[in-house]
Order: structure tokens, then sequence, then C-alpha cells
């Protein structure tokens, strides 16, 4: 990430050269860095993803993770682990599901807790900014020296809001994603084996990294117990809660799927 940007940080990609030169790329969006890495990753086995720096700070991050695990797990642990890396393995065939899942439960969650007056308090005001620019447009054909001020001032009102994801439209609004929060279990349900070890709700590659964790921590001998501690532990996490970015990725990807269903 640059740290720069007036809305945000910009995240980019730094590209070197076989002689030594570099090129920074930067994206809009974190995930096509990430996704961009993830398939380069396929395409060339042998390519460094990473700095130096970054590599040492993983090695160290491994290494601190190695701890924490136990070093043999009973016959039933082992058996959950090879489980869930199987079905980990499986829902990597399927990224979209799993990623629609994730979208949809997010705009659920965001749709569930806006104040319904929000809503319309934004749109009233990019209705009034779109007045205000069409205003500024025919004051500034009028030649009138303020009329550029009202279009630049009521396009800014205008972007500015429509990217909060407040303002009610045919794809935000309450019928709008809960229909699209169930079709995405159901297309994600069309496609699970069966015996697999999560409902459809939240099967998501994430869930499953966690999962696995607990079992290698010691911290559950099955499947269905490495769940409940996944619960507990997403449950015990909240504003107050700080974690690594790491972890608050794995968070905001997952949590929404729990609490849309209630933990259930």
């Amino acid at each position: 990430f640059t740290g720069n940007g007036v809305f945000g940080a910009i995240p980019y990609l730094v590209v070197e050269y076989g002689d030594g030169t570099q090129k920074q790329c930067t994206f809009k969006r974190e995930d096509n860095v990430d996704d961009l890495l993830a398939y380069l990753a396929k395409v060339c086995p042998g390519l460094p993803l990473h700095s130096v720096q970054a590599e040492q700070r993983l090695a160290r991050k491994a290494q601190e993770e190695a701890v924490r695990y136990l070093d043999v797990l009973t016959p039933e642990a082992q058996a959950a682990r090879e489980k869930l890396e199987k079905a980990r393995t499986f829902l990597a065939g399927y990224p979209k599901l799993t990623d629609r899942l994730s979208a949809a439960a997010k705009a659920k969650r965001v749709n569930e807790h806006t104040n319904p007056a929000h809503k319309w308090v934004a749109l009233a005001i990019v209705l009034a900014g779109l007045i205000a620019a069409v205003y500024g447009v025919i004051a500034w054909r009028r030649q009138e020296g303020f009329g550029m001020y009202f279009t630049l001032l009521g396009l800014a009102v205008v972007f500015l809001f429509s990217g909060t994801q407040v303002i009610p439209t045919m794809k935000n609004n309450k019928r709008a994603v809960t229909a699209a929060w169930e079709q995405a279990q159901k297309d994600m349900a069309g496609v699970l084996p069966e015996n697999f070890p999560l409902p459809a709700r939240y099967a998501h590659p994430v869930v499953l990294d966690r999962m696995i964790r607990v079992l290698r921590e010691g911290r559950a001998q099955s499947a269905e117990e490495a769940l409940a501690v996944v619960k507990a532990d997403l449950k015990a996490l909240n504003a107050d809660v700080q974690v690594s970015q790491e972890e608050y990725d794995e968070v905001v990807a997952i949590k929404p799927m729990f609490l849309v269903s209630d933990y259930e």
C-alpha cells in the first residue's frame, strides 16, 4: 500500500525485472492484486511473488505459528484434518461461488444494519446533487459565472454518496439482498458433494483454514467441534479486539456469513 489517496490507501504491485529495474503498478482494489498473484503462482510456480523482506517476515510468522501447533494429532483429529484439507482443495475450484457467498452475506449484513431513514436521506442528497449539476450546466451555458461551481458541487455529491452503498436501488434493498444471499447459498449447495463438512452457508476456504488450525492446535478433535470453536472465536471478535492484518482479512470475509445465519 502507498498510504496515499483521498479516500484510503492505494494498493500497488512492484514488478522487478531481470536487470534489477522496478516498475510500480497501482490497482483500484486489493483483491485484484491477490487474484493476479494467485494466477501467477499457478502458471509460474517458481516465480518469486514477494520481496526479500516480505519472505523473511513470512518465514518468521510461519515459525511463530508452528509453536502453536501440536507435533502429533490424535487419529480422530488427523482424520478430520485430512477431510477438511480435501474440502478446501475442492472449494479452491469454485472461487466465484465462494466470493459471491461472502459478498452476498456482507451486502445483507450492511442492509440489515442501515437505518432506513439514512437511506432516504442519502437518496434525497443525491437527487439534490443531480438537480444542482443540471442547473449548473444550464447556468454555465448562459455564461453565468457560478454555473461551474454548481456543476462541480453537484457531481461531487452524486459520486460521493453513490459509493456509500446506502442508497436504495434495484439491487440494494432488503428484498434484493436477501434473494441474492439465498441464491448464493443455493448455487453453492448445488456443487457441494455429499457429506461435505460444512453447510452451504459457511462453505468458504477461510472457514476451512480456521477449522484446520483449530484441529492442529488441539482445541478440537472433530470437524463438528472445530466449527463450534470457530464460531466461538468469531463471536469473541468485536471492534474492541485488535488483530493482525491477515486475521482481519479473514474475519471480514467470513464473519458476515455467520452473523446473517445467527451462527446456526
